[in-house]
């Protein structure tokens, strides 16, 4: 009988122990995975943040610009002393590009510009004319003005097409700031209005006129150095200062005269000369600019 309740206090106790760890099993697993860290943020990496976050790269750009073209050296001078030389104002330049860029330092662009200019010939005084025989005789009037006055002024105006490299540097870690380089090559058109003067003599004053005529298609060259500023989003602003170079020709009549100087029969064959017209020009632009 005493080994029968042995048993059974035995059962109880046992019985008491299993329940009584069955219940604290679930507590210690909680405070373990409370004191454990997340998976998730041991598995996180570390962020890192930046002050100067870089800007967004863009293929293609596009802008437009325009400012003043300064005649540079013998522009618009010919070679041989055609009346329709001589200097001309300070003109105007309109141009648009089309950048593409092969990464951030260096680009490709499309350039087309038109320059304008006046030309000072109305106020000048040309000594070389030829004189044209069976006008009546007498001294050309230089009293209170020049022999030779011009009725109209002349104009220059200048198409390009222009293609080439882009270099850019930036100035600061977000680049929005940067210093750009250009060399573009191509063709230029260069037309001439309409060009009209007088010749007074003692008792007659006689007009003649030389017609509008484009130049020949003549190579063209620039280069430039400009900055530019990003400032909202997609927008920038930039300004450009540099040189273009061309020498357009034009085959000139020069029948009348050598018919003039030499006298040689009114039957001769036309004759032709071709002259040179430089037009090299410092230009100076600013605009806008608009990433594609």
């Amino acid at each position: 009988m005493k080994k029968l309740n042995c048993l059974l206090l035995v059962l109880v106790i046992s019985c008491y122990g299993v329940r009584g760890q069955v219940q604290t099993k679930p507590a210690v697993q909680a405070q373990a995975q409370a004191a454990a860290p997340a998976p998730t943020q041991a598995a996180a990496p570390a962020q890192t943040h930046s002050s100067h976050p870089a800007r967004r790269f863009y293929r293609w750009s596009f802008n437009v610009s325009a400012g003043p073209a300064y005649p540079e050296g013998a522009f618009a001078h010919t070679e041989k002393g055609d009346p329709q030389s001589g200097p001309v104002h300070t003109g105007s330049l309109y141009e648009f590009n089309i950048l593409y860029r092969l990464n951030h330092s260096w680009g490709i662009t499309l350039q087309g510009n038109h320059q304008h200019h006046t030309s000072r010939a109305d106020e000048l005084i040309f000594p070389n004319m030829i004189v044209p025989e069976g006008l009546a005789a007498g001294p050309l009037i230089t009293t209170g003005g020049p022999a030779y006055q011009p009725i109209a002024p002349q104009y220059w105006t200048m198409t390009r097409l222009l293609a080439g490299s882009v270099y850019t540097l930036p100035l600061n870690k977000t680049k929005s700031l940067a210093l750009l380089f250009r060399a573009l090559a191509g063709i230029q058109q260069t037309h001439v209005t309409q060009y009209e003067y007088s010749i007074t003599y003692q008792y007659l004053t006689t007009s003649s006129t030389f017609p509008a005529r484009n130049l020949a298609w003549a190579f063209s060259y620039q280069a430039d150095a400009g900055l530019q500023w990003k400032l909202y989003r997609r927008w920038s602003v930039l300004a450009f200062a540099g040189y273009n170079g061309s020498h357009p020709s034009y085959n000139q009549d020069i029948t009348d005269l050598l018919l003039n100087i030499n006298r040689i029969g009114s039957n001769a064959s036309k004759v032709y000369e071709k002259i040179h017209f430089p037009t090299g020009s410092i230009l100076v632009r600013a605009g806008v600019g608009f990433d594609l």
